[in-house]
């Protein structure tokens, strides 16, 4: 028997067409499955990106609750914590920042008019940031010199320089205030 290498390899098996028939009935079904798992499929990647972009988000938000505790510790602005705190709403909400735009836009205009009447009474905000880091810093100074009466050795003596460091930024403020 030759063997030709140009021939079909379904010509080289001799197969009814009954064989081939169940093969492609078989072919069609896993299509079929193929194709009804494919909606399945896409339907949990759609739910994992969903997913993803939830955890981004209280992510964002535990990352802007932390900033805001900081900021609130070194004497940040009451305007910017306020500010901060609208972006975790935001991103709590997920409502594509209408929420925070439209706060801002009208406290932009209820602050205008209230430093304007302020101005109009002889008050300035020029100094509020200063005024603010000048009491946290106070109110630090107050909690290390509390620490350096416990403190031994070179602990003691790095409370030391932070204390002078301390006293130096007040003596900064307070010529930038007055």
């Amino acid at each position: 028997m030759s063997f030709e290498w140009n021939k079909k390899i379904d010509d080289l098996f001799d197969m009814s067409t009954e064989q081939s028939d169940s093969r492609k009935q078989h072919s069609e079904q896993l299509q079929q499955i193929q194709n009804s798992l494919k909606s399945q499929y896409l339907e949990i990647e759609r739910t994992e990106e969903i997913l993803r972009e939830y955890q981004d988000r209280r992510m964002r938000a535990s990352r802007g609750m932390t900033d805001i505790i900081i900021g609130a510790e070194c004497g940040e602005s009451l305007y910017d914590l306020f500010i901060r705190a609208l972006q975790v709403i935001d991103n709590l909400v997920n409502d594509g920042g209408v929420f925070v735009g439209t706060v801002k836009k009208n406290l932009y205009k209820v602050s205008e008019q209230a430093i304007q009447t302020a101005l109009d009474n002889g008050y300035s905000y020029v100094n509020e940031p200063q005024k603010a880091e000048l009491s946290a810093t106070e109110a630090r100074l107050e909690n290390l010199k509390k620490a350096q009466i416990n403190a031994v050795g070179d602990a003691k003596l790095r409370i030391e320089n932070v204390i002078s460091e301390h006293e130096k930024k007040i003596a900064e403020l307070k010529k930038i205030i007055l």
